[in-house]
């Protein structure tokens, strides 16, 4: 229990700020599709198999979807908890942690897959 309120004492952290850093997660994702991968009809690979190589095609536009899909994401969550901050502060920055998860994940994704179009 002292951990807590050492927590809730100490911590620099609020839901305003983790929810700036899930929206510029966002946006370093959107960079990165802009910069490196085409928004086209064509087909790109989009899981490779080490052993069976390309396994899964896709247009281009759905790395843009990926982005897209991690705004709504982020900007749901910064709303929801922007609602819940008044009740529970705790819940507000759990809110936002789970986006900034969600957004590192997607980070990571659009990395290894422009890691994979580049390479094959």
């Amino acid at each position: 229990m002292k951990l807590l309120f050492w927590f809730k004492k100490h911590t620099t952290w609020s839901w305003a700020w983790l929810g700036a850093s899930a929206i510029t997660l966002n946006l370093i994702d959107w960079f990165l599709v802009w910069w490196r991968l085409p928004f086209s009809e064509s087909s790109v690979p989009i899981h490779y198999h080490a052993y069976f190589g390309i396994d899964l095609l896709a247009a281009g536009w759905h790395f843009w979807l990926i982005c897209f899909l991690g705004l709504v994401v982020a900007v749901g969550h910064f709303f929801w908890a922007r609602a819940v901050v008044g009740q529970s502060r705790i819940t507000a920055l759990k809110i936002l942690i789970i986006s900034n998860v969600v957004q590192m994940v997607t980070s990571c994704y659009l990395i290894l897959l422009i890691i994979n179009f580049f390479i094959q």
